[in-house]
Protein backbone atom coordinates (compact mmCIF):
# COMPACT_ATOMS: atom_id res chain seq x y z
CA UNK A 1 0.00 0.00 0.00
CA UNK A 2 2.21 2.48 0.71
CA UNK A 3 4.36 2.01 -2.93
CA UNK A 4 0.93 2.52 -4.20
CA UNK A 5 0.72 5.79 -2.54
CA UNK A 6 4.48 6.59 -3.41
CA UNK A 7 3.89 5.86 -7.00
CA UNK A 8 0.71 7.70 -7.53
CA UNK A 9 2.85 10.82 -5.83
CA UNK A 10 5.40 10.54 -7.91
CA UNK A 11 3.28 9.81 -11.09
CA UNK A 12 1.17 13.13 -10.06
CA UNK A 13 3.72 15.22 -9.01
CA UNK A 14 4.96 17.08 -11.73
CA UNK A 15 1.28 17.83 -12.95
CA UNK A 16 0.24 19.56 -9.86
CA UNK A 17 3.89 21.84 -10.21
CA UNK A 18 2.73 22.09 -14.12
CA UNK A 19 -0.63 23.90 -12.98
CA UNK A 20 1.26 26.34 -10.57
CA UNK A 21 0.44 30.25 -12.66
CA UNK A 22 4.05 30.81 -15.13
CA UNK A 23 6.35 33.52 -14.00
CA UNK A 24 4.81 36.76 -14.90
CA UNK A 25 6.94 38.50 -18.10
CA UNK A 26 9.29 41.20 -16.54
CA UNK A 27 9.49 44.75 -16.95
CA UNK A 28 13.04 45.38 -18.64
CA UNK A 29 12.26 48.30 -20.58
CA UNK A 30 14.00 50.46 -17.62
CA UNK A 31 17.26 48.67 -18.49
CA UNK A 32 17.54 50.56 -21.79
CA UNK A 33 17.50 53.85 -20.33
CA UNK A 34 21.00 55.28 -19.62
CA UNK A 35 21.24 56.41 -15.70
CA UNK A 36 24.16 58.32 -15.71
CA UNK A 37 25.69 59.74 -12.42
CA UNK A 38 26.64 63.12 -12.07
CA UNK A 39 30.11 64.10 -13.11
CA UNK A 40 32.76 63.64 -11.28
CA UNK A 41 35.28 66.01 -11.77
CA UNK A 42 37.51 66.68 -8.96
CA UNK A 43 37.82 64.56 -5.98
CA UNK A 44 37.71 66.56 -2.45
CA UNK A 45 41.25 65.53 -0.29
CA UNK A 46 40.42 68.01 2.50
CA UNK A 47 38.70 71.05 4.30
CA UNK A 48 39.82 72.78 6.74
CA UNK A 49 37.80 75.62 7.99
CA UNK A 50 38.08 78.84 9.94
CA UNK A 51 35.06 80.14 10.85
CA UNK A 52 33.56 83.15 13.59
CA UNK A 53 29.81 83.56 14.16
CA UNK A 54 28.09 86.64 14.67
CA UNK A 55 24.72 85.60 16.08
CA UNK A 56 23.07 89.25 15.75
CA UNK A 57 22.97 89.47 12.44
CA UNK A 58 23.55 85.52 11.68
CA UNK A 59 26.39 85.66 9.78
CA UNK A 60 29.35 83.21 9.66
CA UNK A 61 32.72 84.66 8.78
CA UNK A 62 35.14 81.81 7.51
CA UNK A 63 38.00 81.14 5.67
CA UNK A 64 38.11 77.52 4.03
CA UNK A 65 41.16 76.07 2.40
CA UNK A 66 39.70 72.95 0.24
CA UNK A 67 41.90 70.68 -0.81
CA UNK A 68 41.03 68.91 -4.40
CA UNK A 69 42.67 66.80 -7.23
CA UNK A 70 41.26 66.04 -10.62
CA UNK A 71 39.34 62.88 -10.54
CA UNK A 72 40.30 61.50 -13.92
CA UNK A 73 40.97 63.89 -16.48
CA UNK A 74 43.14 67.35 -16.54
CA UNK A 75 41.12 70.27 -15.01
CA UNK A 76 41.17 74.05 -15.22
CA UNK A 77 38.27 75.17 -13.16
CA UNK A 78 36.12 74.55 -10.52
CA UNK A 79 32.66 74.81 -9.97
CA UNK A 80 31.53 75.82 -5.79
CA UNK A 81 28.08 75.72 -4.46
CA UNK A 82 28.57 78.90 -2.43
CA UNK A 83 24.62 80.04 -1.89
CA UNK A 84 24.13 83.34 -0.20
CA UNK A 85 27.92 84.68 0.46
CA UNK A 86 29.86 87.15 0.35
CA UNK A 87 33.00 86.05 -1.64
CA UNK A 88 36.37 88.46 -0.61
CA UNK A 89 39.20 86.28 -1.74
CA UNK A 90 40.11 83.37 -3.87
CA UNK A 91 43.18 82.06 -4.38
CA UNK A 92 45.58 78.61 -4.43
CA UNK A 93 48.03 78.09 -2.19
CA UNK A 94 51.57 77.56 -3.65
CA UNK A 95 53.55 76.30 -0.24
CA UNK A 96 52.50 79.53 2.21
CA UNK A 97 52.34 82.24 -0.83
CA UNK A 98 48.57 82.16 -2.08
CA UNK A 99 48.10 83.59 -5.91
CA UNK A 100 44.80 84.99 -6.71
CA UNK A 101 42.76 84.01 -8.75
CA UNK A 102 40.15 84.84 -11.24
CA UNK A 103 36.42 83.83 -10.25
CA UNK A 104 32.68 84.35 -11.44
CA UNK A 105 29.83 84.31 -8.52
CA UNK A 106 26.18 85.01 -9.76
CA UNK A 107 25.11 84.54 -5.58
CA UNK A 108 24.74 80.44 -6.44
CA UNK A 109 27.23 79.16 -7.45
CA UNK A 110 31.09 80.22 -7.26
CA UNK A 111 33.23 79.30 -10.89
CA UNK A 112 36.87 79.77 -10.60
CA UNK A 113 39.59 79.82 -13.27
CA UNK A 114 42.46 77.82 -12.30
CA UNK A 115 45.95 78.93 -12.44
CA UNK A 116 47.00 76.26 -14.58
CA UNK A 117 45.78 72.91 -16.22
CA UNK A 118 46.10 70.23 -13.03
CA UNK A 119 46.23 66.21 -14.01
CA UNK A 120 44.39 63.83 -12.56
CA UNK A 121 46.03 63.04 -8.85
CA UNK A 122 47.68 66.36 -8.50
CA UNK A 123 46.68 67.66 -5.40
CA UNK A 124 46.06 72.10 -5.26
CA UNK A 125 44.32 73.77 -2.49
CA UNK A 126 42.04 77.02 -2.91
CA UNK A 127 41.61 79.07 -0.16
CA UNK A 128 38.38 80.96 0.36
CA UNK A 129 37.74 84.25 2.49
CA UNK A 130 33.72 84.71 2.53
CA UNK A 131 30.97 85.57 4.87
CA UNK A 132 27.66 83.56 4.64
CA UNK A 133 24.32 84.82 5.10
CA UNK A 134 22.00 82.41 5.05
CA UNK A 135 19.00 84.78 6.18
CA UNK A 136 19.59 87.34 2.99
CA UNK A 137 19.22 84.29 0.44
CA UNK A 138 16.62 85.24 -1.91
CA UNK A 139 15.48 82.34 -3.94
CA UNK A 140 14.81 82.61 -7.26
CA UNK A 141 11.36 80.83 -8.66
CA UNK A 142 13.44 78.38 -11.14
CA UNK A 143 15.14 76.63 -8.13
CA UNK A 144 11.53 76.93 -7.03
CA UNK A 145 10.01 74.73 -9.50
CA UNK A 146 11.65 71.18 -8.87
CA UNK A 147 10.30 71.51 -5.51
CA UNK A 148 6.52 73.21 -6.59
CA UNK A 149 6.65 70.15 -9.10
CA UNK A 150 7.10 67.49 -6.67
CA UNK A 151 4.49 69.09 -4.48
CA UNK A 152 2.40 69.08 -6.92
CA UNK A 153 2.69 65.57 -7.75
CA UNK A 154 1.90 64.87 -4.38
CA UNK A 155 -1.14 66.37 -4.08
CA UNK A 156 -2.32 64.38 -7.30
CA UNK A 157 -1.47 61.43 -5.49
CA UNK A 158 -2.79 62.01 -2.33
CA UNK A 159 -5.29 64.33 -2.54
CA UNK A 160 -4.91 65.98 0.87
CA UNK A 161 -3.54 69.04 2.21
CA UNK A 162 -0.03 68.39 2.38
CA UNK A 163 1.51 70.13 5.71
CA UNK A 164 5.16 72.07 5.41
CA UNK A 165 6.69 69.25 8.21
CA UNK A 166 5.29 66.49 5.62
CA UNK A 167 6.35 68.36 2.57
CA UNK A 168 9.73 68.79 4.15
CA UNK A 169 9.69 64.78 4.66
CA UNK A 170 8.75 64.17 1.26
CA UNK A 171 11.03 66.23 -1.27
CA UNK A 172 14.42 65.43 -1.97
CA UNK A 173 16.25 68.82 -1.11
CA UNK A 174 19.91 69.41 -1.75
CA UNK A 175 21.96 70.51 1.39
CA UNK A 176 22.01 74.52 2.03
CA UNK A 177 25.46 75.33 1.28
CA UNK A 178 25.35 78.47 3.51
CA UNK A 179 28.11 77.51 5.78
CA UNK A 180 31.71 76.29 3.86
CA UNK A 181 31.27 75.98 -0.13
CA UNK A 182 31.12 72.41 -1.02
CA UNK A 183 31.26 70.90 -4.34
CA UNK A 184 28.40 70.74 -6.64
CA UNK A 185 26.90 67.20 -6.31
CA UNK A 186 29.59 65.91 -3.74
CA UNK A 187 29.62 61.94 -4.45
CA UNK A 188 31.40 61.02 -1.18
CA UNK A 189 31.35 62.68 2.59
CA UNK A 190 33.65 65.61 2.67
CA UNK A 191 36.65 65.37 5.16
CA UNK A 192 36.14 68.49 6.94
CA UNK A 193 38.88 69.99 10.02
CA UNK A 194 37.88 73.02 12.30
CA UNK A 195 39.50 75.54 13.98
Amino acid sequence: MKRIVFLLALIAGPFFVLAQPGAQPQDTSWKKILRESNPRINDLVHTKLDVRFDYDKSYLYGKAWITLKPHFYNTDSLLLDAKGMDIKEVSVMKGAAKSTLKYDYDGMQLRITLDKIYKGGENYTIYIDYTSKPNELTVKVVQLLPMLKDCILLIQKEKIKISQRRYGLKVKQRPAACGCPPLINPIKKQPKKFT
